[in-house]
């Protein structure tokens, strides 16, 4: 479930979104995030996520910010 908080707070995008997405109700993903349950099918939940490239760099950079070795 630590994927899916940090898909959906990194990404700017809401439960209601992601539940959209995988064909479940919203209240099913809200339940997931809050760990009041587990997914039924983490298959489909995994393969949502999967579908999504993984960021290799450290999140999002401030403006004007300019990477330096």
């Amino acid at each position: 479930m630590e994927r899916l908080r940090e898909f959906v707070r990194f990404n700017y995008v809401t439960a209601a979104e992601v539940a959209r997405e995988i064909g479940v109700h919203d209240s099913t993903v809200y339940s997931w995030l809050l760990g009041q349950a587990r997914p039924a099918e983490p298959e489909l939940l995994a393969a949502f996520l999967d579908s999504f490239p993984r960021e290799n760099g450290s999140g999002i950079a401030p403006t004007g910010y300019e990477y330096r070795e």
